[in-house]
């Protein structure tokens, strides 16, 4: 009985040579999955709010809170409200799995709430820790699986803020490194006992909860020139072979006992390991679980799955690129996996890394918001993978680049290879009123130790660390400067590039015109009532259909004019001349050079004859699109009149705003029917900052756009 309640709020299946459906394994299975568990288990609770189990109601009822929490819902779930008033009022005394549970309940669900009762749990187990280890009441020295737990209890208390003694984390490393097999590696529930695999895991989760990891960096011990070489401690590798090797040969033993399971879950975990031996544990334990019809009436164990599902299925924040034939991009084994915990902690979500390639063809590189590349010496990739980063770029992905040892060699490299891609670009300061210093922390006025790669019209998200970022997050030792970086330039990414599952499918923005419309389909909406827009697609131009613009103008003339707008705009193809006929305005814009077709021009050419107003705008002032555009207006009015500038007499340029922008029109009929403007407004009306170099300031743009679209729409 005991040693099944010790089975606590991780579940994992794992084996060597099982075969996996990756077609069955995606995120709605998993949700589906997930949604019949909890429904099982809240159909459990009892009328006291607890979950039974032989007589140890209090550690089953801190079980059942986690797998709830696990599965997304909060503190004010009636559930789990009710399950914790059963906690409070009846803590649990004298019972380590308990005890430890409930801390583990208490600390995910409200640290900051429950943080006198987690502090004085803890200190319970503190002073019950005898010559490293723990029995089952707190009374005397006890076993590997009581340890482990109690070790856990005190890492999550750790975490909710307890400061918890060195020598409680020393004695028990000691105790574990006493106890190995040094034949085999592994470890035993007592040193009588023969090694078993759940031991082995429980005595590698507990060494690295007492600070011992499996790669030791020389560069954090002796200095700079010893930057990317590491030296493996022997007996966490010796454990992770023996794991290796039970998984491989008696994968059965571990399906069969949750125990052995759940110790190997934390074990990989901990460790940041994909992968023991060749079995890749989540994919295959996910499996496993969606295989299982759930067990009616053995809510204890069900209790396991969703915790297991949501934990292994944490999207991927960042994604750390090997690049070139070496190690070199690696010098730093720990800095991206530091990152995510303190991005974890921060927004109160599970999140993980990968190490990936370019040359990935089943794009796994646009899992995570945020690539990070990393490196000291020269920076250089193939054609195809520069091919691919800019499709990560395209996808609103975010790059942070981080040379070591701030390496002048790899900075320089990495800026040319990039202009490969974006000539004329360099890496700059960040402008003061540039999103990036106001996403999370306040960083107007401050200097950064960071760059962003900036061209003659607008920023990329790429962005450059100037001081050794890698070092610091390699070392834990993050300063104030480097947190607050880190943090906004997450959020930044996570604004444009939400979080995905780490078994959600990734998906390339879409290019082509049908693809395009359903994914602006959520962007594109409208109201019922007020001013309408609508942009055209452009052939070569896809990319720059970007909605934002239109709608934080149509947001100005909300805010500053009183005037209903709608909410979204249409995006409009030209070959459709009916939904062509419907829109008074149309609006297009892009940066390269385009050619309509009859049919396009044509249609065009009647809307305009049946009252229909176009403005335009040159994204970055392109010349080639400036170019085509001249050349489409000319097509469709070869005999009624040409592009010319408007006089500054015009009431374009005073109502309703006063106005100094250069504007070209077309009339027809003595109004203008075309009004354009050779200087960028969109880039700035999009980021609300002073992007571009040829375009107008972020005021300007909007009042330019805003005088152009009332004069559309009242001549």
């Amino acid at each position: 009985m005991i040693r099944l309640l010790a089975i606590t709020f991780f579940f994992l299946c794992c084996t060597s040579s099982a075969q996996v459906n990756s077609e069955t394994l995606n995120n709605d299975a998993i949700q589906k999955k997930i949604d019949s568990l909890v429904s099982d288990i809240l159909n459990a609770q009892q009328p006291n709010g607890s979950w039974l189990y032989k007589g140890r109601n209090q550690g089953s009822t801190a079980l059942h809170l986690l797998a709830l929490n696990s599965a997304g819902l909060s503190e004010k779930n009636p559930a789990i409200a009710k399950g914790l008033n059963y906690l409070l009022q009846n803590p649990p005394k004298s019972d380590v799995y308990s005890v430890s549970l409930t801390i583990f309940a208490l600390q995910k669900i409200n640290s900051k709430k429950f943080f006198k009762k987690i502090s004085r749990a803890a200190k319970w187990l503190i002073n019950s820790q005898h010559a490293g280890t723990w029995n089952y009441t707190g009374t005397g020295t006890g076993d590997n699986s009581v340890t482990q737990f109690a070790l856990l209890a005190l890492k999550a208390a750790e975490t909710a803020g307890v400061k918890i003694p060195k020598a409680t984390y020393e004695s028990s490393k000691k105790h574990f490194i006493s106890y190995q097999n040094l034949k085999n590696g592994g470890w035993a529930y007592k040193a009588t006992n023969p090694t078993t695999t759940s031991m082995t895991s429980a005595a590698l989760a507990s060494l690295k909860i007492c600070g011992i990891e499996e790669e030791i960096s020389l560069e954090l011990l002796n200095g700079s020139k010893y930057c990317g070489i590491y030296k493996t401690d022997s007996r966490i590798s010796k454990g992770f072979k023996f794991l290796a090797e039970r998984l491989r040969n008696s994968p059965n033993e571990i399906l069969a006992n949750n125990y052995t399971l759940y110790a190997l879950e934390r074990a990989g975990i901990l460790y940041d390991k994909n992968f023991i031996g060749d079995s890749d544990w989540f994919k295959i334990g996910t499996k496993h679980i969606l295989d299982q019809a759930n067990s009616s009436g053995k809510y204890l164990p069900e209790a396991f799955k969703p915790l297991f599902l949501s934990k292994g299925n944490s999207p991927y924040l960042v994604s750390k690129l090997k690049w070139g034939s070496n190690k070199d991009w690696n010098n730093r084994h720990k800095d991206m996996r530091h990152f995510t915990s303190i991005v974890s902690n921060q927004i109160k979500q599970e999140l993980t890394w990968q190490n990936v390639s370019l040359n990935d063809d089943s794009i796994n590189y646009l899992r995570a918001p945020i690539l990070n590349i990393s490196g000291k010496e020269k920076f250089s990739l193939t054609k195809a993978e520069l091919q691919n980063l800019d499709k990560f770029l395209n996808n609103d992905g975010y790059i942070l680049i981080t040379p070591c040892l701030n390496s002048t060699r790899f900075q320089k490299s990495i800026e040319e290879e990039l202009q490969e891609l974006y000539p004329d670009t360099s890496f700059q300061e960040i402008p003061e009123d540039h999103p990036f210093r106001r996403s999370h922390f306040d960083l107007r006025g401050k200097s950064l130790d960071l760059k962003v790669l900036k061209g003659t019209c607008d920023s990329k998200n790429v962005y450059l660390a100037t001081n050794d970022i890698s070092l610091s997050l390699e070392s834990k030792n993050i300063n104030v400067g480097n947190k607050e970086i880190l943090l906004n330039l997450t959020k930044l990414a996570l604004k444009e590039k939400p979080l995905i599952p780490k078994l959600a499918k990734p998906k390339l923005k879409k290019r082509n015109k049908s693809q395009l419309f359903e994914s602006l389909k959520g962007t594109t909406e409208k109201t019922s009532t007020g001013i309408q827009l609508a942009q055209a697609i452009l052939p070569n131009n896809l990319d720059y259909i970007k909605p934002e613009s239109m709608n934080n103008l149509l947001a100005f003339m909300t805010n500053s004019l009183k005037i209903q707008t709608q909410t979204g705009i249409n995006i409009i193809d030209l070959k459709d001349r009916t939904k062509l006929s419907n829109e008074p305005v149309i609006y297009i814009s892009g940066r390269k050079s385009f050619n309509l077709d009859e049919q396009e021009t044509e249609n065009l050419k009647n809307y305009l004859q049946n009252g229909g107003f176009i403005f335009a705008d040159s994204i970055c002032s392109c010349e080639e699109f400036d170019k085509s555009f001249k050349k489409l207006v000319e097509a469709i009015h070869s005999n009624i009149s040409k592009l010319e500038k408007i006089p500054s007499s015009h009431s374009i340029y005073s109502l309703p705003y006063k106005i100094e922008s250069r504007l070209y029109g077309v009339k027809i009929d003595g109004k203008y029917s075309i009004i354009y403007s050779p200087d960028d407004f969109s880039t700035s009306m999009k980021s609300y900052a002073k992007e571009s170099k040829y375009g107008l300031p972020t005021e300007e743009a909007l009042k330019t756009a805003a005088n152009i679209l009332s004069y559309g729409l009242s001549h």
